[in-house]
């Protein structure tokens, strides 16, 4: 059944933040779930014949700010090549107050893990777990771990589904580890062992100050091997000074940015160095990053390559969390059967070994899929297989408060790696500017 129309204003983020429902409100979510055409007259037991699908229009809306080149070359032209029965539209808007605005009705919602809670205030997310059974959506195909996450994300339900997966790396400049006679970072490496790569190459050479080890910050930290969520779903309140693992991972960034000279980098540039300083700088030896960069950023003429994101003595084994693409059915689409079947298409073998072959990594478990990863492209003699060669972290939960909670620790993670503040004090005063910002969300 559909969770209701579209919410708008603050009235509706209230209602959900309180979560609570009037008994109004949910009779008429009540209605417009049953009066909804998408689904009407069909039993949860009957399955769907595609080909006796009418052709729609269908609209696709993402806050991801992709731009419809990027739609198209991804998805929108496959889609249009295997369903041309159906006018297919692409929608992007900065947030979900947009719809509100325009009045638009859409079909299918499609964002990163990390944004895609952002869409639950807005009642906008609809519970797919009948669809995928009468589409007959082998779920069993796709990593466990992305369901689970789907689940968390949904209260038990399922909505949205994974289309496309990323994680962390660990990319390195094979020219500065050769100038400075250092050994090649190797796959399964623990942290120990490439912080002491950070101090060896973090080094001063004919005016030019390199460093050893460039971050990803955010997703360092929003992808950790523990699966630490910033804010607890249970008490919806941040916890970084009262877990013990915050402690590591931050420690972890205060090893490796604590070298003198990679601390006098910081403080002159009041940056941590990043992908920029790796892919377009070259003063960074190692890079750790999303696997897909070298598809996003310039790589002419640097001599690159990447392995496995490095572990944790305390979660052996354990790499990154992944950080799937989702797309999900609207509650305002009254095409949900349709919409349904480009999502059983995105995650079929035809569409994931199209992507593979592209070098965007594939969510389903079909060795054919894997083994085709990044066949087509310019980087084949890389050593891709690192994507695939750590157990992946379960997904930590989300939250419509992570992306004010992550501004909090952004902010305050620069004096800690400056020396002008120490760790307790840091994770201590996170905390507190964190569940303060998130209370006050909840009043607004």
């Amino acid at each position: 059944m559909m969770e209701g129309t579209i919410m708008s204003g603050k009235a509706k983020r209230k209602r959900y933040l309180n979560s609570g429902l009037t008994t109004v409100l949910a009779f008429a979510a009540l209605l417009s779930a049953c009066q909804e055409g998408g689904n009407s007259g069909k039993s949860e037991s009957s399955s769907v014949k595609p080909e006796e699908l009418p052709p729609a229009n269908l609209t696709i809306f993402s806050t991801s700010g992709w731009s419809q080149e990027a739609f198209d070359d991804r998805f929108g032209n496959l889609l249009r090549k295997k369903f041309p029965q159906h006018t297919i539209t692409y929608q992007s808007g900065k947030n979900y107050d947009d719809l509100i605005l325009t009045g638009s009705k859409v079909d299918i919602v499609w964002e990163s893990i990390a944004a895609y809670s952002n869409a639950r205030p807005y009642n906008i997310q609809y519970d797919m777990t009948e669809l995928i059974e009468r589409h007959q959506v082998d779920l069993s195909r796709i990593d466990l771990t992305f369901i689970d996450a789907m689940k968390t994300m949904g209260d038990g339900k399922i909505n949205g589904l994974p289309v496309l997966n990323n994680t962390l790396g660990l990319y390195y400049n094979k020219d500065l580890f050769d100038q400075f006679g250092v050994p090649y970072p190797k796959d399964h490496m623990t942290w120990d062992e490439v912080l002491e790569l950070n101090k060896r190459l973090t080094i001063a050479n004919n005016g030019t100050t390199y460093v050893g080890l460039a971050f990803l910050l955010e997703h360092f930290l929003r992808l950790n091997s523990f699966s630490l969520p910033y804010v607890e779903t249970g008490t919806l309140r941040a916890s970084f000074d009262k877990n013990d693992r915050w402690n590591i991972l931050f420690d972890t960034l205060t090893r490796a940015t604590s070298v003198p000279l990679y601390r006098d980098t910081i403080t002159s540039s009041k940056k941590i160095p990043d992908t920029v300083s790796f892919f377009k700088d070259r003063n960074s030896a190692m890079l750790v990053g999303l696997v897909n960069s070298h598809l996003t950023q310039d790589v002419s003429g640097l001599n690159w390559d990447i392995v496995s994101f490095p572990t944790f003595k305390e979660a052996p084994n354990v790499g990154p969390q992944a950080s799937p693409t989702i797309f999900g059915i609207a509650a305002t689409s009254d095409h949900k059967d349709q919409s349904m079947e480009l999502i059983k298409y995105l995650i079929s073998d035809e569409f994931q070994i199209s992507v593979s072959r592209s070098g965007a990594l594939p969510v389903v478990n079909s060795p054919e899929v894997v083994s085709a990863f990044g066949k087509e492209t310019a980087f084949t003699d890389k050593n891709l297989k690192a994507a695939f060669s750590s157990k992946l972290a379960p997904i930590s939960a989300k939250t419509i408060y992570d992306g004010e909670v992550w501004k909090v620790v952004n902010k305050n993670t620069m004096p800690l790696v400056t020396g002008t503040t120490d760790l307790n004090t840091m994770l201590r005063s996170t905390e507190e500017e964190a569940n303060a910002i998130i209370q006050s969300m909840k009043i607004k």
